[in-house]
């Protein structure tokens, strides 16, 4: 009898760890990132680059709380955007925008996610790693909605501009505003561009003919998924134009449906050689966990455009890495390409005791006709 008893309670105390793991697997740590890399062990290796290319990137965020900084020195931050210049603006040839997201505050992570613009310059031709802060950083609050995200950097005329989303207002779900600055120092107040009752995610601009153009992502949870881990599925593409950014008037051009095995969360689009590039971040419908369950970790993925309106995706990740978030990239007069790159709670390196939530920026840099001669539709 006694041997009975102590078989069930080894086999209750067994369910209970096996179910605080799996619980506490869903929180930003250590033990979500071992699930992360068991879970995508089989699916990885279809990336096209090693890990190891992976540069990691510092980005100061202030301790200042009364300006806009984060608590406890945490250094964990998403969303970048980058715009690297063919000559230097007010001493600095490369720009980024970006968010901190201590992730480890969860809920309350929200209210630091707030546009902050960081500045470097290459050296010796190379793309940086270590970026210093403007003066005062954030440049825009919370205001009336719930949090910020998204930035998205775009540079004309000397005038740098920055799109950014504001999310669950009193009368939108998705809002895009526009700052601009012509030092990188001192920012405008934020304008309303487009105001919506959908998702929106990731506004990226672009200018096309004398027109500026403004793509947005709309996604829903599947039905295959579980919206407790974020299993993610793309509609559509939606698409807003302005003949100017002085005096912007967006109107929506189209909605262009999603017709790709992989889906996008976050991305980023440029115009080269007349071909449009989207790089995002996101699922894909193929893959399994060990050929059971659908794998909802997001990789790294290229699409391309002819018509700058259907993207056709490439087939393999970039990298051979799950855990990617917002991804930004430039491609240089040498065909070099270069992508920085957010984690979603996967950094976990030497100096991880910064990054608790696990969020950090990366970047790597690789001929992009090598990328385009490994890839396949």
């Amino acid at each position: 009898m006694n041997k009975m008893l102590a078989v069930v309670l080894c086999v209750l105390i067994l369910l209970a760890l096996a179910y605080w793991a799996a619980m506490e697997s869903k929180k930003p740590g250590r033990l979500k990132n071992f699930r992360r890399k068991v879970c995508t062990l089989n699916n990885i290796k279809d990336g096209l680059l090693n890990e190891s290319i992976i540069h990691w990137c510092s980005l100061p965020i202030t301790a200042r709380l009364d300006q806009g900084g984060v608590p406890d020195g945490m250094l964990d931050i998403t969303h970048p955007s980058v715009i690297a210049l063919p000559k230097p603006w007010n001493g600095y040839d490369v720009w980024l925008a970006a968010t901190p997201y201590p992730q480890r505050q969860g809920n309350d992570a929200q209210i630091y996610e707030n546009t902050s613009i960081f500045h470097a310059n290459r050296i010796g031709g190379l793309m940086p790693c270590n970026f210093t802060a403007i003066d005062r950083n954030p440049i825009i609050y919370g205001e009336e909605a719930e949090y910020n995200s998204d930035p998205d950097l775009f540079f004309e005329d000397s005038t740098m501009y920055v799109v950014t989303r504001k999310c669950n207002g009193p009368d939108y779900f998705s809002k895009i505003v526009l700052q601009n600055s012509k030092n990188g120092n001192k920012w405008s107040d934020p304008v309303s561009l487009i105001k919506t009752n959908r998702l929106n995610l990731c506004p990226c601009m672009i200018k096309i003919k004398g027109v500026y153009r403004m793509y947005m992502f709309n996604t829903h949870f599947d039905e295959r998924y579980s919206s407790n881990i974020g299993g993610i599925i793309t509609d559509n593409i939606e698409v807003w134009e302005s003949k100017s950014l002085e005096e912007p008037d967006f109107k929506f051009v189209k909605s262009v449906p999603w017709k790709n095995d992989s889906n996008v969360w976050h991305g980023d689009i440029l115009f080269y050689k007349d071909k449009f590039y989207l790089m995002y971040c996101g699922t894909n419908y193929d893959y399994k966990i060990f050929g059971l369950t659908i794998d909802t970790f997001k990789y790294l993925w290229l699409a391309v455009s002819d018509d700058g309106f259907h993207f056709k995706a490439y087939k393999k990740p970039l990298l051979k890495r799950s855990g990617i978030y917002r991804p930004t990239f430039s491609i240089d007069g040498k065909g070099i390409l270069t992508v920085y790159f957010s984690t979603e709670n996967s950094y976990w390196g030497k100096d991880h005791e910064k990054y608790p939530g696990g969020d950090r920026i990366g970047m790597f840099s690789v001929p992009f006709n090598d990328v385009l001669a490994k890839e396949t539709f």
